[in-house]
């Protein structure tokens, strides 16, 4: 069962500021009820509908009988928004850029969740995410789906069911309506799914080309058994004798294993932007760190890129922590290198505010989300 509470509010008992949030959920595939003024579990809510839809199975039939109530919308699929609260934190910074990060390990959806979830997404990707074994991996990148419709939505105004995404050639989202210059990358490992993303106005690109982006969030942690060293020798062909003599001339292991992760992180970030993925040479991929220590509420973005030896001037690499046990990278191609990305920080999103504004494009799929439920989470190690 569900544990999780909302507030919610009623027109009908008056406005208040202890009344001010405002939920709307789709029920089933022929219910969404918006505004009551209970604090109550979602599955209560969930019971409730049922018995409603017994009784007054006809569209407008219970708002006829009882007129103080909000209307409860009928048909396989509503375009009313999905309102989670009457605040929006997540928003555009800096110029055009978002950085969000989600808690997966704090976050086991019930079925009501799914039940929402998988109705604001393209069919393409819910066939695509049944697909996974662990409900872990299907979370992060059903969250990771979510994220960039949020993105696009607040960076180009289109209405969630109006965004279109498709694949390129190397298997990389991309926004499918024209007119955009946007681009965004997601990335998952750890407790978290992270997104990078950022939109560009048209007159800004006279004389450069748009701008790429691409992520990458590491675990600061080494589980593999085997000693640190011994880790190291099986990893040398994927690091530069630079890069080693970085990583492995800090002073503790624990620093080398921070080092480690710090230039995998940022190789990945590239290699997602170029969207070539881990199949190169990753020894002709070769970063420079400059700044040793990274802050979870500070930028840096002083490392450098060699590519076959040659300096690589026209990409900047964001640098962070989002919690101490958690580095992220996040690589720009043709950025401006005089913008300040010193407040790019990550921010921590929940699950309510990312789907705060949804429409749903699909209909309520209970088999489906029945068949995630039944699904395992991976063995803790």
């Amino acid at each position: 069962m569900c544990s999780q509470t909302l507030n919610f509010s009623c027109d009908s008992v008056g406005s208040s500021d202890q009344l001010s949030n405002r939920f709307q959920f789709i029920i089933n595939s022929q219910l969404i009820i918006s505004r009551c003024f209970f604090r109550v579990p979602f599955v209560y809510i969930y019971q409730f509908a049922c018995v409603l839809q017994l009784f007054f199975p006809q569209p407008g039939c219970l708002q006829n009988k009882l007129p103080g109530l909000p209307t409860i919308f009928l048909g396989s699929v509503t375009t009313e928004v999905i309102k989670i609260s009457n605040h929006d934190t997540m928003s555009l910074r800096n110029g055009g850029h978002v950085r969000w990060a989600f808690d997966l390990a704090s976050w086991r959806p019930c079925l009501t969740d799914l039940l929402l979830a998988t109705s604001c997404i393209q069919p393409e990707e819910k066939a695509r995410l049944a697909k996974f074994v662990f409900r872990d991996d299907f979370n992060a990148s059903l969250i990771g789906r979510l994220m960039m419709r949020r993105f696009v939505h607040l960076a180009t105004g289109l209405q969630y069911d109006q965004i279109q995404f498709d694949r390129d050639l190397k298997g990389k989202p991309y926004l499918k309506n024209e007119g955009y210059v946007i681009d965004f990358n997601v990335s998952h490992q750890g407790r978290y799914s992270v997104l990078a993303g950022l939109v560009t106005a048209r007159d800004e690109l006279t004389d450069r080309r748009a701008p790429k982006i691409g992520v990458d969030v590491m675990k600061i942690e080494y589980s593999g058994g085997k000693p640190l060293g011994e880790f190291f020798r099986l990893m040398n062909r994927n690091f530069s004798d630079d890069e080693w003599r970085y990583i492995k001339g800090q002073p503790t292991e624990a620093e080398q294993l921070e080092a480690f992760m710090r230039n995998w992180c940022l190789k990945e970030s590239y290699v997602k932007n170029v969207g070539v993925g881990i199949t190169v040479d990753l020894r002709k991929i070769s970063f420079s760190i400059a700044s040793k220590v990274l802050d979870t509420k500070k930028v840096v973005c002083d490392s450098k890129l060699k590519l076959n030896d040659e300096l690589l001037k026209d990409w900047r690499f964001e640098e962070s922590l989002i919690d101490k046990d958690h580095c992220v990278a996040v690589a720009l191609e043709n950025f401006p290198l005089d913008a300040d990305l010193s407040e790019n920080c990550f921010e921590v999103i929940g699950f309510d505010t990312l789907v705060e504004g949804h429409k749903p494009l699909l209909a309520i799929d209970e088999n489906y989300c029945d068949g995630i439920i039944n699904k395992e989470y991976k063995k803790s190690k």
